[in-house]
């Protein structure tokens, strides 16, 4: 995984929490992803079960810690996510093409 791409740091994150089974705002944004990070090489496998209702979690970690930004937050934790996967298909791609 590059570390270069945008996000990556929350991921790296996330997958070290996740592990311990910390469930973090970081772990539940690569819960959200799992399989397809799985797939594309970016995680490895989890020991510990993976919550299959992480958005909802995410989303109610943020309201007690972020009060009213907590959409906001939410919505740009999510775009990061977005970014990441994206950058992570093309290199993917590029992989699997070349």
């Amino acid at each position: 995984m590059d570390k270069n791409f945008p996000g990556a740091e929350l991921i790296h994150k996330g997958v070290k929490d996740a592990s311990c089974n910390e469930w973090t705002r970081e772990a539940l944004l690569v819960a959200i992803a799992y399989e397809h990070l799985l797939f594309l090489g970016a995680v490895p496998e989890l020991e510990v079960a993976v919550p299959h209702d992480a958005e909802l979690l995410l989303y109610r970690l943020l309201l007690k810690t972020e009060k009213k930004a907590a959409y906001r937050t939410y919505n740009s934790l999510r775009r990061r996510l977005v970014s990441f996967c994206r950058a992570l298909e093309r290199e993917h791609g590029a992989k699997v093409r070349g």
